[in-house]
């Protein structure tokens, strides 16, 4: 019916898909025996179908409350929670991520948020890892991922509470990144024609400097600096 594509395509992409699948399922053996893992829970929900949401304190006195659907969750012998969430595609935007950068730049909260979701619903005394986990020839199956400590939390509810600060005020500014050929923007609404995000970029540059952005701005760039009389 061509609902997958034309049938020469369909025909070398079911192949991949099913010698993926099945490189996956031997990925999943060895790392469950090597890291003595079992699993605990798939397609986890909270705040959806029914599961309460968590809410998440942003240590002034505020809280958020967030929903999502966690792919899977292992508990490690020794009583510690893995959070894993899987990708199809490659590891190149997930590199930079680490304990000590554990929100990359600024835009890849999941991981962190994920982890302390699952704690608050599943508390472990040892603690949580969290990580995306590439199942596919194109991720060499690699995972990407770090433990939740309390610097991670600290890291995650600050980015929280800039957000938090920008939608209270009803300040929802653009930020594409600098013009250049890309696969893709993070930012969609950035480049809704998918001409660029010149234009886009220089609306940013014009208003940076406001000082109702200072806040955020300081957040994504903590050496720069506002000019004096900033509007």
């Amino acid at each position: 019916r061509g609902v997958t594509g034309h049938p020469l395509l369909w025909g070398r992409d079911r192949d991949r898909i099913l010698a993926d699948v099945a490189r996956f399922v031997d990925h999943d053996d060895d790392r469950r025996a090597r890291l003595g893992l079992t699993p605990a829970g798939a397609e986890q929900p909270f705040g959806m179908d029914g599961a309460p949401p968590v809410a998440l304190d942003l240590g002034d006195g505020r809280a958020v409350q967030v929903r999502g659907r966690v792919d899977r969750l292992d508990r490690a012998a020794d009583g510690a929670l893995v959070v894993a969430d899987y990708k199809t595609g490659g590891t190149k935007r997930y590199k930079q991520l680490s304990e000590e950068n554990p929100l990359g730049d600024g835009t890849k909260l999941q991981l962190a948020l994920y982890g302390l979701a699952m704690q608050a619903i599943n508390p472990s005394p040892v603690g949580v890892y969290s990580e995306y986990w590439f199942t596919s020839t194109k991720g060499a199956f690699a995972s990407i991922g770090y433990p939740v400590t309390d610097g991670v939390a600290a890291a995650l509810r600050r980015a929280l509470r800039v957000a938090a600060d920008g939608i209270t005020a009803g300040h929802f500014p653009m930020k594409p990144p600098e013009p250049g050929w890309r696969p893709s923007t993070e930012c969609r609404f950035c480049d809704t024609d998918d001409l660029g995000t010149s234009d886009r970029y220089r609306d940013w540059e014009r208003i940076r400097t406001a000082s109702a952005l200072r806040g955020y701005v300081a957040y994504l760039d903590p050496d720069a600096s506002t000019p004096a009389g900033a509007a």
